[in-house]
């Protein structure tokens, strides 16, 4: 990233949903952690580059919306 000074960056963290879904509730909050630190580290490492300090907006959404496609209806 320091190099590049990337525009956009997508980040996917679906491990999240993938613990819930299994039923591993607590696996789920161990994941989200790990998330917040990293969120946490991505946040100080763009404030530290000059090209990207308070230049920079986060947008952090949920895994979910995939579904198996649209359901004829008779």
């Amino acid at each position: 990233m320091s190099n590049a000074h990337p525009r956009a960056l997508f980040v996917g963290h679906g491990e999240t949903d993938t613990w819930a879904h299994a039923g591993r509730y607590d696996l789920g909050l161990q994941s989200a952690h790990h998330f917040e630190q990293f969120v946490e580290q991505l946040w100080e490492t763009m404030q530290q580059m000059p090209e990207c300090r308070d230049q920079t907006t986060f947008i952090l959404t949920a895994d979910h919306g995939r579904g198996s496609g649209l359901v004829e209806c008779d």
